[in-house]
């Protein structure tokens, strides 16, 4: 019997150590946590790491190690760089070769390389880098570590298949092979590019100086009369901005009395169109800092009435923001299709309403994620003039954090602020 010594920054480094060489052929003598002190009395600072002693049969085969994907590639990628170096060397002159001088005036001619070798020593380069950074190999590690993990919580969440991999790839590529079995590391860095992959934009109602309009558009029961509302109570309220109301829903029932009576209680001017000559008329009255338009829903897969509406905006010559409303309930196949159907209207902004009434956000974050347009506003409520506010990424992230699966802290706040309900 003889024994042998295995050191490593955790006990489980040490132990993989001692797996490499002996398989599961070894016993464990002794496990301990040591400390290396540097110069006299520890003066230079002192290191932490884990020892372990195992014991083995001496006459034994050695156990034989199955390499990993990682460690097959980089040989790979060495073998390649050494045959490369090889020809080089060999396509120069012999040594003692006499070496031709140019004649004065002269071009002097390189021989050319070999063809292809260009294009490998690029694909070589792409190979090194990440290895070179400490990055690893992102394609063949998205199952070290906790990244299965990531994985079925990410599929737990609603998030698409594209979503899953670009997470994954993102990850294999900042963490190295030892950070992805950090498990609070790994949520760390989840939890950023979450919050990276969401554009979000505020509007800036205190640097306005002239007429401006605002239009919601969007499919039919999203709740844009009531995010009308709300809008107009903030800019009225807070910004102490002239405020009408303009609505051209002509076909659902009772839509006028309702953005009405929102209008009489805060004290505003609401007009009914039903021409965009007459929409052009009430802008040209100049009285007004924001006129906030009201649209019917439409059916996304009908291109005739997004047609209608696009005609009826066309008569707008003042500033125009128009601003796509989904609902956070709506599932990625028809949220990608909402916003690719509505794009002719070319909207510039994303509302998301009934945050409130669903914890999976990633059907939304996905189909966000894609889109060009700035989130700017969120709605969780029926309460006007609250249960609005400007939208923030970590507002959708925070939530989705607070079910990952570890026994990490929660976030300090609540994901949206003061205006969530439970």
């Amino acid at each position: 019997m003889a024994y042998k010594t295995f050191t490593g920054e955790s006990m489980q480094e040490a132990v993989e150590a001692a797996r490499l060489e002996f398989g599961r052929q070894f016993q464990i003598v002794n496990q301990e946590k040591k400390v290396h002190r540097a110069g006299l009395f520890g003066l230079f600072g002192k290191k932490e790491f884990y020892q372990l002693v195992v014991s083995y049969d001496e006459n034994q085969k050695p156990a034989r190690r199955i390499p990993r994907a990682d460690d097959l590639e980089k040989q790979e990628v060495l073998e390649r760089i050494a045959r490369i170096v090889s020809e080089r060397r060999n396509s120069q002159p012999a040594a003692g070769a006499p070496v031709l001088s140019p004649q004065p005036g002269a071009e002097l001619q390189i021989p050319p390389m070999r063809s292809g070798v260009i294009e490998e020593i690029a694909e070589l380069r792409k190979m090194l880098d990440p290895i070179v950074h400490g990055a690893g190999l992102p394609k063949e590690r998205r199952h070290h570590g906790h990244f299965d993990q990531v994985r079925s919580f990410l599929e737990d969440n609603d998030f698409t298949d594209d979503y899953i991999e670009r997470a994954l790839e993102h990850l294999g590529a900042k963490l190295t092979c030892k950070q992805s079995r950090d498990e609070e590391l790994v949520r760390n860095e989840l939890g950023t590019w979450l919050r990276g992959s969401v554009k979000t934009g505020a509007p800036k109602f205190d640097e306005e100086n002239e007429p401006r309009m605002i239009t919601l558009v969007g499919p039919t029961g999203v709740g844009k009369t009531t995010t009308l509302a709300k809008i107009g109570a903030e800019l009225a309220l807070q910004w102490k901005k002239k405020v009408a109301f303009i609505t051209m829903d002509n076909y659902r029932i009772g839509a006028e009395e309702q953005i009405s009576r929102y209008a009489d209680i805060m004290g505003l001017s609401v007009r009914m169109v039903h021409q965009r000559e007459e929409l052009q008329l009430i802008i040209d009255e100049g009285k007004f800092d924001y006129y906030l338009m009201d649209t019917a829903g439409r059916n996304q897969k009908k291109e005739m009435q997004i047609g209608e509406i696009r005609r009826f905006l066309s008569a707008v010559r003042i500033p125009h923001d128009i601003h796509l409303v989904v609902s956070a309930t709506t599932k990625y196949r028809d949220l990608a299709e909402i916003m690719h159907n509505f794009a002719p209207l070319k909207y510039s902004h994303i509302l998301v309403t009934k945050i409130d009434e669903t914890n999976t956000f990633g059907s939304l974050l996905s189909a966000l994620s894609e889109s060009e347009r700035k989130l700017v506003w969120l709605c969780m409520g029926q309460e006007v003039p609250s249960d609005i506010k400007i939208a923030e990424a970590r507002d959708f992230t925070d939530r989705i954090m607070m079910r990952y699966p570890s026994g990490t802290e929660r976030p300090e706040r609540d994901p949206v602020g003061d205006l969530v309900l439970n």
